[in-house]
Formats: structure tokens, C-alpha cells, sequence
């Protein structure tokens, strides 16, 4: 009896870990950076990050907002994230979230929005900092009927 159950417990580690193994195998990331230059000596930098999920009509994708200094110190930041479905013939977002950083002090959040139209997440969040400074965030990711974002 105990040769059995020890086969089977064998045989079950062996399938779990063949499953985990295919899971993680069927999906792929990549991502792309872009410095947007504010006249007050600061900088946005997004970094877009593209994800294929298991389901092969399906992708994740987000967007980082993360303002900096001059010198490259982070001030805040804002992550959108968005869940997408395509057939080739529609495509649709079906869910977004968000989450916000604060890296320097007498920073703090004033106010987010983040909602799916269509095809598409959009999603805003806007600081308070010292001496009456504001930063507002604001982005969408798109996907269309083939899979492809922006």
C-alpha cells in the first residue's frame, strides 16, 4: 500500500510541476520607456509594460507615471493597469487599477480616476506638494482587435 501511495504522490509532484512549468512558459513581457521634459527642471518618465496572458486572445498591459527631479530623485508616481480582450474582430478593456506612489515628503494625494471605455483604460491621479505644487498624472493604454497596444 505504502508503494502505492508513494507513486501516486510521485506522480502527482511530476504533474504540478509540468503545469507550473507550461503556465510560466506561456507568457511574454516587454516594455518601452519615454521621458516627457516639464519646463520647471522636472521630468515624467513612463514606462509601458505589455504582457500576453495564457489565454491567447487576452493581454495585460500598464503604464508608470513616476515624476522626477532634474537629478533623477523621485517625487511621486502613478501605475495604470489594464486587463484586455481581442478577436481580431473588437477588442475590449475588461477591467483597470491603479496604485500611486509618494516618494518625497509633503507629498500626498489629492485625487484618482481610473474607469474602461470601449477599448480602452484611462486613469489620472493628481498630487499636492509643498508650497502649493501639484502634479497630475494622467494616461490610457488602448488595445485593439488584434492585440496590439498603445
Amino acid at each position: 500500500m505504502k508503494k502505492y501511495i508513494r507513486f501516486f504522490i510521485t506522480l502527482l509532484l511530476i504533474f504540478s510541476l509540468s503545469v507550473c512549468s507550461v503556465s510560466a512558459a506561456g507568457s511574454s513581457e516587454t516594455s518601452t520607456t519615454e521621458i516627457i521634459e516639464l519646463e520647471n527642471g522636472t521630468y515624467i518618465e513612463i514606462v509601458t509594460t505589455i504582457s500576453s496572458l495564457s489565454r491567447s486572445n487576452q493581454k495585460y498591459a500598464t503604464k508608470e507615471f513616476t515624476c522626477k527631479t532634474w537629478s533623477g530623485s523621485k517625487i511621486v508616481g502613478y501605475l495604470l493597469k489594464g486587463w484586455f480582450e481581442y478577436d481580431g474582430n473588437s477588442s475590449k478593456a475588461t477591467a483597470v487599477e491603479a496604485v500611486y506612489y509618494i516618494y518625497h515628503e509633503g507629498w500626498d494625494l489629492d485625487n484618482h480616476l481610473e474607469y474602461c471605455s470601449g477599448s480602452s483604460v484611462y486613469g489620472a491621479a493628481k498630487f499636492d506638494g509643498p508650497d502649493g505644487d501639484t502634479v497630475t498624472l494622467t494616461g490610457s493604454i488602448t488595445c485593439d482587435k488584434d492585440g496590439n497596444i498603445s
